[in-house]
């Protein structure tokens, strides 16, 4: 049976901090590069100031991490349908614009949180 969202939410953002390699095996069922996590992920990102709220910079920083190097590797997967990679790449102006969680540099690990919380 599926995750509803707020319990995917949880498993991806909520614990990510510290770093648990073993948690984040258990969650590439539920993260992969797929149409079913891109949908989730926009879904998500589109509600950021409210589903994320609730999560620590360091939470939202990790889980951003790791989402970035595993899951939105779809965005260039051609056999996902274009309007459901092209609506996720929109979905970044509410992430880093409306909400502007703690991704400010996320190569180098700096994180400070530019909006409100």
């Amino acid at each position: 049976m599926p995750l509803d969202l707020k319990e995917w939410v949880d498993r991806v953002f909520g614990g990510a901090f510290p770093y648990d390699a073993e948690r984040s095996i258990r969650l590439d069922e539920i993260r992969g590069s797929d149409q079913p996590t891109l949908l989730r992920l926009t879904e998500v990102f589109e509600n950021a100031p409210t589903l994320l709220q609730p999560y620590s910079d360091e939470e939202l920083n990790q889980a951003i991490w790791h989402l970035g190097s595993e899951a939105l590797d779809g965005v260039g997967d051609e056999n996902i349908e274009w309007p459901v990679r092209h609506r996720l790449i929109q979905s970044f102006e509410t992430l880093f614009g409306s909400f502007s969680p703690c991704v400010a540099d996320l190569s180098w690990g700096i994180a400070t949180r530019r909006g409100p919380r």
